[in-house]
């Protein structure tokens, strides 16, 4: 994982780390950037060029970890009680 420091407006530093992208299918990747200080999550989205797109943030400790572009299915760990391995489905808009 890359990492990098985040300088907020009130002068404190957050740490973030870059998860390895995961492919959606041959033009899109999806790259999670998660907060090391708390359980945000940001969602980069990349096109067929490598441009970030969307950056949803996801409040919620859950990282995606692999895909299935055929049907379209994101498999993801997410941390509540206990750690899980669930199974999201995506559609484009």
């Amino acid at each position: 994982m890359d990492s990098l420091a985040v300088l907020l407006s009130d002068g404190r530093t957050e740490a973030w780390k870059a998860a390895p992208a995961i492919e959606l299918d041959r033009l899109r990747l999806l790259q999670p950037v998660v907060c090391v200080g708390n359980d945000w999550r940001v969602f980069v989205l990349y096109d067929e060029v490598l441009k970030a797109g969307r950056w949803p943030i996801i409040p919620v400790p859950v990282t995606p970890v692999a895909a299935d572009p055929a049907s379209r299915t994101v498999w993801a760990l997410r941390r509540g009680n206990q750690t899980e391995l669930v199974k999201y489905r995506y559609r484009w808009r």
